[in-house]
């Protein structure tokens, strides 16, 4: 089974301003830990993290990507085109679980 993690952060002026993490197999991705600074929100930064994440080659083998998000980055993925896991509103450690299938 194929597997790979990936992580990255950015930093502007010597402050990490966001940090991401891809680990994908061969059937599904997770993005973990997308965090902005809250002083570069509404900028683009983290639209344009998913969706670089999403086109990785290790992110397109995958038939499903999910993602846990905390309540206050719900709408942010929803506009993405994710939803909740199984339509389910499952909630643990502080997070709901969000999915995208990629393959139909």
């Amino acid at each position: 089974e194929m597997r790979a993690n990936l992580l990255i952060s950015l930093n502007k002026e010597d402050k990490d301003i966001s940090e991401f993490e891809l680990v994908a197999s061969e059937t599904e991705s997770s993005l973990f830990n997308i965090f902005v600074d809250p002083d570069y929100h509404r900028q683009g930064i983290g639209r344009e993290i998913v969706k670089t994440l999403e086109a990785d080659e290790y992110a397109l083998w995958a038939n499903r990507i999910e993602i846990p998000a905390s309540i206050p980055a719900i709408p942010f993925y929803k506009k993405m085109g994710y939803d909740f896991k199984n339509d389910d509103f499952y909630f643990e450690d502080g997070h709901f679980a969000l999915e995208k299938y990629t393959k139909k």
